[in-house]
């Protein structure tokens, strides 16, 4: 079996829409509406075995479960789908599971609290799991002159369709007569159902459109799981030799630490620190979307011409410089400033580094989704390590702001490993 033709316009187009379907639930769920709507049903301290926990500790822990299932899974699957060719399948199923959880978000009140908790739970493990098979397509339908490109387009076009469904969520919530009889707290709701449908509906026309890649192993003996096991021992093997890949790697679990906490923990921050409502809020966060468009093409422009590496040592002072400013932030004011840095960084980040490691790992190769499940394995990382630590900061010193400091160590710890990673870089070359 031969490997599919790359570069099919079509199969491009519906490859960057699926940002378009699922960057709804990091807007609408992860960042916009959901944390504020947390806030005011969870409002007093939750007992789980014994301890009262915070809050937004248990927030944290929420999301650091979910991504800690996707650490463990992630490999697995990624070795499975190349092996059988599940690829496909998995994406659907993955899409279908957080999509599904978003839709039962509507259950969630001061009733069913726990039941809330584990939906949002599980539409963050669907979300993640969704995105490792989703990046493991690029090298998959895409020459390597088109990463960045398509990178940033699609990042662009998921900022832009979460912008239209928190645009229509908040003319519901600001006029909620207009459907719901005068209850804001029903239409907030709702908007947890919209963002399940969009999610189900736009995922599912991509589906229609993407070709499965053809199994990497169709032909050796044993079980699935051996099989899957196999891709991941390549994998493993790969990475070994390359000591430019490994370097990356070490360098992208140290800098999402920060990211990946800041972005999840932005809206707490402005409710908790600074007592922020949501009508100062959801505006801020509209506008950082916009500019996080700007920001994906502005790192995509700069990278073509400087390479990705000093793009990306760049936007980590600037994240660094957001968490010695959060620290002194007070105002309203202050906060928006806050936010168009980090909206300015966001995309720019993620597109930029999804972008230099479909160019470095193995072209030849061919277990794409194995290697995208390891680079999927150090996102989650990340996301469980760095919001873990926040959480337990928070239950400790009852305070965001002194919690975020500590965040400038992952990224220092990042510049220092992405030096080392340019120089194997180029002596790869």
């Amino acid at each position: 079996m031969g490997k599919l033709p790359l570069n099919q316009p079509k199969e491009l187009r519906a490859w960057v829409l699926y940002d378009w379907a699922n960057s709804v639930y990091s807007l609408v769920i992860a960042t916009a509406i959901f944390p504020i709507y947390y806030e005011s049903v969870v409002k007093e301290p939750i007992l789980f075995l014994g301890i009262a926990w915070q809050p937004a500790s248990i927030y944290t822990f929420a999301i650091a479960i979910a991504y800690f299932l996707v650490l463990v899974l992630s490999p697995l699957l990624g070795g499975i789908a190349d092996a059988k060719g599940y690829k496909k399948p998995f994406l659907m199923s993955a899409c279908y599971i957080g999509s599904l959880s978003c839709i039962g978000l509507f259950l969630f009140d001061t009733n069913f609290i726990y039941l809330g908790i584990f939906l949002f739970s599980v539409a963050s493990f669907g979300f993640a799991m969704s995105d490792s098979f989703y990046n493991a397509f690029l090298p998959e339908i895409a020459t390597p002159d088109k990463f960045d490109t398509l990178s940033a387009r699609g990042y662009s076009l998921g900022y832009i369709g979460s912008v239209i469904l928190l645009v229509i969520s908040l003319l519901f919530i600001q006029k909620p007569e207009l459907i719901f009889g005068g209850n804001v707290v029903l239409a907030t709701r709702f908007s947890f159902v919209m963002t399940g449908l969009w999610w189900l509906v736009f995922g599912t026309w991509v589906f229609t459109q993407l070709r499965n890649p053809e199994p990497l192993i169709y032909q050796t003996q044993g079980s699935l799981l051996t099989k899957g096991w196999q891709e991941v021992l390549i994998c493993i093997q790969e990475i070994r030799k390359k000591r430019v890949i490994f370097w990356y790697l070490v360098a992208f679990l140290s800098f999402n630490m920060g990211v990946q906490t800041i972005m999840y923990m932005a809206t707490l921050f402005g409710t908790n620190e600074l007592k922020l409502g949501a009508g100062d809020l959801i505006p801020m966060l509209l506008a950082v979307q916009l500019i996080g468009v700007i920001g994906a093409y502005v790192f995509a422009f700069f990278s073509r011409r400087h390479g990705n590496i000093p793009v990306l040592i760049t936007a980590l002072v600037i994240w660094a410089s957001v968490c010695v400013y959060a620290y002194f932030t007070t105002t309203k004011t202050e906060f928006y400033a806050l936010g168009a840095l980090v909206g300015l960084c966001m995309g720019g980040t993620q597109s930029t580094s999804r972008a230099f490691y479909a160019k470095i790992i193995p072209q030849d190769v061919g277990a794409n989704a194995s290697f995208f499940g390891f680079y999927s394995l150090v996102d989650k990382l990340a996301i469980v390590t760095g919001m873990g630590i926040f959480g337990l900061l928070i239950q400790i010193t009852h305070s965001m702001r002194i919690s975020i400091i500590f965040l400038i160590s992952f990224f220092i710890l990042g510049i220092f490993t992405l030096f080392v990673t340019q120089k194997n870089y180029r002596e790869k070359i």
